[in-house]
Parts: C-alpha cells; sequence; structure tokens
C-alpha cells in the first residue's frame, strides 16, 4: 500500500493536503492529489467529495481521495475504511464562502451549533452535539490551545479566514485522542507554509456599519525553507449601539527541511476590542471586553516506518472585561482582569508492522491564571502588564499528564482500531482512564458500516470554579465532567453523490451548567445529576455535472440535517448553556457557475434551538422560549486567475434572531471587496 500511495505522489499534483503530522488526527501521511472538498463533507464519509475546477480534474480527484490517509484516531488510516466522522472545510471553500469570521464559517457546518453574540469573529462559543463551549477542543495546527479560563475565548485566534489552509471538525469524544477536554469533539485549524509558488495575496473588503477589513499573505520558500506569514486588521462602528469593535492578527508559519527531518515553528498574536452589548448578563447591557492572545510552538518530525514527533507550544491570554463601559455606580470599584497562561509538551511514536499500526505518545501540560476575580488569593498582588493602575491578587495553577497508547488493523473488509488514555490532574485523585474503541465493514465498495464506543471527561474551567460577580457564583468544589458515547451509521460513496446518516447517544454524568431555581437567584455553577443526549445527522453531497451536461451550472450542491434531544435530572432549574441546545439545524448550500466566470455561492441554515432564557423588557424579567430562525448568505463573484471581485449579504433577509437570549444578532448586512494575487 505505502508502494502504491508513493508510485501516485509521483504522477499526480498535490496542494491542498500534505504528509504533515500536525494535521488533525495525524490526518494525512502520504501526499495525494486532491481539489477541494465542500462544506463539512465528511473525511470519513464523503472521500469524492469535491468541487472541481474543470470536468478533468474532478475525475481525477475522485479517483485519487480513496488513498488519502486520515486519523481521527492516533494511528493513521484509509478514511474510505475508518470508523469516525471528520468534516473538513477546504481551502477552497473558505475563500468562497460568504461569510466573514472563523464563527460565520463553522455557523453553517452541519452538527455544529454557533452561538454568537456578535458577528464578524467578535466572540462565539462552539457547541458540538449540543455540549457547551468548554466541552470542545480547539487546535492550531494540531497543538491543543483550548482556553483553560472559558470556552468564550476559544476563537480568539491569531489568524484571519483567509490565512487558513483547512478545517477539520472531529464530531464525537476524542479523549484518547486529544486529551480529556475533547469531550464532545475537537476542531483543528491548519495552515501550511508549503505553496506551489512565491506569492502575496492582498485583500480589501468594506461595507455597511463602517465596516472595513484588510489583510495580507505571504507564501515564501528559500532553500530547505518554507514560510507564510499573514497580517490582517478589521474594525466596525457597530451595527447598533455598543457592538463597535476592532481586531488584529499577526502570524507565521515556518519549516525547515533535512533530509527525513522536519522542524515547523509557528507564532502568533491577536487583539480585540469590542462593545459587549448585554453579552454576559442584560442587567448590565453596557459591556466593554478587550483580549490579547499571543501563541507559539516547535515541533520536531522525523521517521517513515516509525514516525516520530516532538512539540513545546505555549499560549497566553489578556483579558479586561469591564461591565460598565461608560457611567458605573458607586458600589463598581474595578474591572476584571485576567491573564492566564498554557506550555506544554508532547512526544509520540507511530509504528508500522505487518500486525498494523501502533502508536504511543506522552503529554504534560499546566495551565495557569492570574486575575483579580478568579483563583486564590495571592499572597503579594502584581502589577497586570499593559494596564496602568490595575493589579491581580488572586491566582490558581494546575498540572495535567496524559499517556496514550492505541492499535489499528485492516482484515479484508473489516477495519478495527482500539486504545485508551490514562489521564493524571493535580486537582484528581490517581490516574482515570479514557478506553474507546471503531469498528467499520465495507458492504460494497459503495457502502460501509460503522460503529464506535468512547469514554471522555472534563474538568472545569477556572471561571467554573471561581467567578463570583453580581449575576453569578462560582463553585470550587464541581468535579469533573464525564460520559461515555456511543455512534453507529452508515456511509455512502458513488459517483457525483456521497451521504451518510448516523445516529449517537451521550450518556453524560455530573455535567457542569450554570443554573438557577427563579428569576431571582444568581447563576450557580453545579454539577447535574445526569444529562443524557440522543441525535441523528443525515447528510448529503453532490456534483450535478458528473450525472449530466445539463446541470453543469450546478458546481455542488450539499443538504444535511441534525437532530437531538436531552433527557436530564435537573428538577426546575433554569439552564444558561447545557439545556440550551440545536433541537433541529437543517443546512443547505449551493455553488453555482451562472455565466462566464462570475459565480453564487449560498449557505442556509435553519434552526430550532430547545431551552429558555430571561427576557428582559421594560425593566422587566419573564422566562421565555427560544424562537426557530432562518440565516441566509450569499455571494456573487467574479474569479480571475490572479485576482477576484465580488459582494455579498450576511443574513440577506434581515432575520431578527437571537442565539443567547437578549444578545441581539446583526440583521442584513451588505458588504463587498476585492482580492488580488501576486506571484513571482
Amino acid at each position: 500500500m505505502l508502494k502504491t500511495q508513493e508510485q501516485k505522489q509521483k504522477t499526480h499534483r498535490f496542494r491542498r493536503w500534505e504528509g504533515n503530522a500536525y494535521s488533525a488526527f495525524n490526518s494525512l501521511k502520504t501526499k495525494v492529489t486532491i481539489g477541494v472538498l465542500s462544506l463539512t463533507c465528511s473525511l470519513a464519509i464523503a472521500p469524492k467529495c469535491s468541487e472541481a475546477q474543470t470536468d478533468r480534474q474532478e475525475h481525477m480527484q475522485q479517483e485519487d481521495l480513496d488513498e488519502v490517509v486520515v486519523s481521527a484516531q492516533r494511528a493513521p488510516v484509509l478514511y474510505s475504511e475508518m470508523a469516525r466522522v471528520v468534516h473538513v472545510i477546504s481551502q477552497e471553500e473558505i475563500a468562497s464562502a460568504p461569510v466573514s469570521g472563523i464563527d460565520g464559517l463553522l455557523e453553517y457546518a452541519a452538527g455544529i451549533d454557533i452561538r454568537q453574540r456578535g458577528g464578524m469573529d467578535v466572540q462565539a462559543d462552539i457547541s458540538l452535539r449540543g455540549s457547551s463551549s468548554d466541552q470542545v477542543a480547539i487546535l492550531l495546527n494540531g497543538i491543543n490551545i483550548t482556553d483553560p479560563q472559558t470556552g468564550h475565548h476559544n476563537l480568539n485566534l491569531p489568524i484571519d479566514l483567509s490565512a487558513i489552509q483547512r478545517i477539520e471538525i472531529l464530531q464525537g469524544p476524542a479523549a484518547r485522542v486529544f486529551g480529556a477536554n475533547a469531550f464532545s469533539g475537537a476542531i483543528n485549524i491548519i495552515t501550511s507554509p508549503e505553496h506551489q509558488n512565491n506569492q502575496t495575496e492582498i485583500s480589501l473588503t468594506g461595507g455597511e456599519y463602517g465596516y472595513y477589513r484588510a489583510a495580507a499573505n505571504l507564501h515564501q520558500k528559500a532553500g530547505n525553507t518554507q514560510h507564510f506569514a499573514s497580517i490582517s486588521h478589521k474594525a466596525s462602528d457597530g451595527y447598533t449601539g455598543n457592538t463597535d469593535f476592532k481586531n488584529s492578527n499577526v502570524f507565521y508559519h515556518g519549516r525547515l527541511s533535512l533530509l527525513n527531518h522536519s522542524f515547523e515553528l509557528q507564532g502568533g498574536y491577536n487583539t480585540k476590542e469590542f462593545g459587549a452589548l448585554a453579552f454576559y448578563t442584560p442587567a448590565y447591557p453596557d459591556q466593554f471586553e478587550a483580549t490579547r492572545t499571543q501563541f507559539a510552538s516547535l515541533k520536531y518530525s522525523s521517521g517513515q516506518k516509525i514516525k516520530f514527533n516532538a512539540s513545546g507550544y505555549w499560549r497566553r491570554h489578556h483579558d479586561r472585561f469591564e461591565l460598565f463601559r461608560y457611567e458605573s455606580p458607586e458600589w463598581y470599584k474595578n474591572h476584571n482582569y485576567h491573564m492566564s497562561d498554557i506550555a506544554g509538551a508532547q512526544a509520540s511514536l507511530l509504528v508500522y508492522s505487518s500486525m498494523g499500526k501502533t502508536s504511543i505518545g506522552l503529554e504534560a501540560r499546566e495551565e495557569r491564571i492570574k486575575s483579580n476575580v478568579l483563583g486564590y488569593e495571592m499572597d503579594k498582588p502584581e502589577a497586570v502588564p499593559g494596564e496602568e493602575g490595575a493589579e491581580f491578587t488572586k491566582s490558581a495553577d494546575r498540572q495535567s499528564m496524559n499517556l496514550y497508547v492505541e492499535h489499528s488493523l485492516m482484515l479484508n473488509r473489516w477495519s478495527f482500531s482500539a486504545g485508551a488514555l490514562a489521564f493524571w490532574h493535580s486537582s484528581l485523585e490517581g490516574a482515570h482512564f479514557f478506553p474507546g474503541a471503531d469498528i467499520s465493514f465495507a458492504v460494497s465498495p459503495k457502502l460501509r458500516l460503522y460503529a464506535t464506543a468512547n469514554h471522555s471527561l472534563r474538568v472545569p474551567t477556572f471561571t467554573d470554579l471561581f467567578y463570583d460577580g453580581p449575576t453569578n457564583i462560582g463553585n470550587p468544589n464541581l468535579k469533573p465532567e464525564e460520559s461515555t458515547s456511543f455512534e453507529g451509521g452508515i456511509k455512502l460513496q458513488d459517483r457525483g453523490i456521497q451521504g451518510h446518516a448516523l445516529v449517537y447517544r451521550r450518556l453524560g454524568s455530573n455535567v457542569i451548567d450554570w443554573v438557577k431555581a427563579d428569576e431571582e437567584e444568581l447563576w450557580q455553577a453545579q454539577n447535574l445529576t445526569e444529562v443524557n443526549t440522543t441525535g441523528i445527522e443525515i447528510s448529503m453531497s453532490t456534483q450535478p455535472a458528473q450525472w449530466s451536461e445539463a446541470m453543469k451550472f450546478v458546481k455542488q450542491f450539499r443538504l444535511s440535517y441534525n437532530w437531538a434531544t436531552m433527557d436530564k435530572e435537573s428538577g426546575a432549574l433554569i439552564s444558561r448553556y447545557a439545556l440550551d441546545y440545536l433541537h433541529h439545524k437543517l443546512d443547505a448550500a449551493a455553488n453555482f457557475h451562472l455565466w462566464k466566470k462570475l459565480g453564487l455561492n449560498t449557505l442556509i441554515s435553519w434552526q430550532d434551538r430547545d431551552g429558555t432564557y430571561l427576557k428582559y423588557e421594560d425593566g422587566q424579567s419573564s422566562v421565555a422560549d427560544y424562537k426557530a430562525f432562518a440565516l441566509v448568505n450569499a455571494r456573487l463573484q467574479w474569479q480571475e486567475k490572479n485576482w477576484m471581485a465580488y459582494v455579498e449579504a450576511n443574513n440577506l433577509f434581515d432575520e431578527e434572531y437571537f442565539d443567547f437570549g437578549n444578545v441581539i444578532q446583526p440583521g442584513r448586512w451588505l458588504m463587498a471587496g476585492v482580492k488580488v494575487r501576486l506571484v513571482y
């Protein structure tokens, strides 16, 4: 098999995917040809799914995708044979999508619930299969940068949307792959320094509400080194009062290749400042927040039949939260200041043999926070960097270690993968184990059945443990959340059509949520006795041009539906997060070729949320249900070889909706832009 893949590598072109071990789930072991994967097309489910530039490229992609090696497990496996769902959003999909940020892009991904507090990447919570934002692991080029303070900051990433090569989304528990906090899944955002040409790409966008965005990306190759650098800035006056924002990013990713050895360095810096209109409580709507994120990592890789990887990483996040942006009452003395640090190191071995593939690895990680709100009292206050007159008075730290082993094996039409992760944490006694197993069977070359079973755990965030405020009370005695999940499904792949149907069941215990018994109480962090989730996902993606020349104007069409329900033991508590979930979600995406080089890309999402919120009107509050809504985004673009111009509408039909109660989302937002590529 390895020899066959090497021969294909010499024959076929591959630009968008490569054999980098940083790729999510060790996705790619060998180079293969691939063009474009459609939005949220599953790696494991739709290996033929592509949006080709020409018919010839389309057929070539269809043939070669069967050889791509992916791994939502530790040991890579052909994705046509694996038993996990990995959705992929490709670079081409990102470039043409009618969205302006990572949160907007993920809004239309199958099975994902994006709860935005402000558009354009201001702030959003990610939920997978009814989870909270704290239960999803976020990775940047395979490095776990999940925020230990709160899941609200997980998308404070130092990269612009245009800098992303692809996004890989693993649905379902991933503790045995990415550690304890991948409770309900993981999202890996991938960049790459490798490019066919040295080039600079510049993009400019302007729109309503004083919105503007400027970004530049650079790819440069010099000898054995490859470099990618990105810089961007965007801002807006806001779509209503106190919704203005500024967002800046600087990012670098470089690689040095020496024979069978490679070194990768990445680093980035992000700043955000934004009006936070009723973000955390409608009782005091004029809130404001400013964050800064710094990140760096270094990775070493070597070997072929025995592959060795080692990496070290660090992330720092600053957060200043102002409950009153303008005038404040006498009782309000200080803003909230937080600075969290993550530092870690990991090493792994992957061994190929006649008995299959065996992976073993170790990771050590430390998380720290300094704050004037979160943690235990410090012996001596410390000055807050960059904030005149502010002091940290509290702190907390914790350490963890993961040791994992996994083995995968192919036997005729059967595919097996099983493994376990041992987890030690400074706040817990002894070791905790997370076993898991996946199995699949090829009924035919076009049809495959699969089933999985996995166990996961999540430790509380520092906010869960310590945050006390005017409307919240933390709980330092919280226990970790635990869950056992089962999933089974069927996958279909044929000429011009790919699809899947699956059902899952997650049995959760000690699930953490912010709850209250009645409207007058404060929100309190508690372990709910039990929250069990059942869900169904159905997805289909087609390329009609493969069936008929008359349908050539429809380049791609995708339709997906997700249904979930929860049964819980929480009494009559009002829930803030865990019990507010998408009951129904219907997504549709279509890419049309209209005339010559004119194209139209549309995204539609209909969402119906379960749960309630406290509705504030005229100084009074009452319990209200979430209402269903439909979002439509559209982009009309003219595409030339080295430039592209477009007009775009977000929320085309000006739908009024809430992702969080009382936090009104933007209505119709019109903008236009141009992108120019300079190749040299």
